[in-house]
C-alpha cells in the first residue's frame, strides 16, 4: 500500500491480481492486472510516480498504471518466470521497485541464486 502526494491511496491486491486506487473522496476503483502468460500478475510492489500514478511489480511484469487507469507493461514474452531482466538463461522476476533521484525506476531482478540489479524508465 502507497499513498501518492495528492492523496491517492493504491492498494496491491494480489489475491484478486488487482491495483485499488483509493480517492481521497473515498471512493474506490479496482484496477485488474493485464496478463501475457507466465505467472500470475499478483501485484506485491508499489511505489508511486511522479505523474500521480504508480509503478508496480507483479508476478513476472514491471508496469505503470496511470491515476485515469492506463497500464502500460512489461511483461515475460509468454514464457514462465522470463520477467523483465531476465536472460536466456536467467528466469526470474523483478521486485524491490524504487525511484532513483531523476525518476528512474530501479529494481531487484529476483531468481534462484540470483540478485542483480536493473533499470527500467
Amino acid at each position: 500500500m502507497v499513498l501518492s502526494q495528492d492523496g491517492t491511496l493504491w492498494v496491491a491486491e494480489s489475491s484478486l491480481a488487482a491495483i485499488a486506487q483509493i480517492a481521497p473522496s473515498g471512493k474506490v476503483t479496482q484496477h485488474p492486472l493485464p496478463r501475457d502468460g507466465g505467472f500470475a500478475p499478483r501485484p506485491s510492489d508499489l511505489v508511486p510516480s511522479p505523474d500521480g500514478g504508480i509503478w508496480y511489480a507483479a508476478g513476472d511484469q514491471l508496469g505503470h498504471l496511470s491515476r485515469p487507469g492506463k497500464f502500460t507493461w512489461w511483461g515475460d514474452g509468454g514464457e514462465v518466470g522470463n520477467g523483465p531482466g531476465a536472460g536466456p538463461d536467467v528466469p526470474g522476476f523483478p521486485d524491490a521497485l524504487t525511484l532513483g533521484p531523476d525518476d528512474t525506476v530501479w529494481y531487484e531482478h529476483s531468481a534462484a541464486g540470483d540478485n542483480s540489479s536493473a533499470v527500467w524508465t
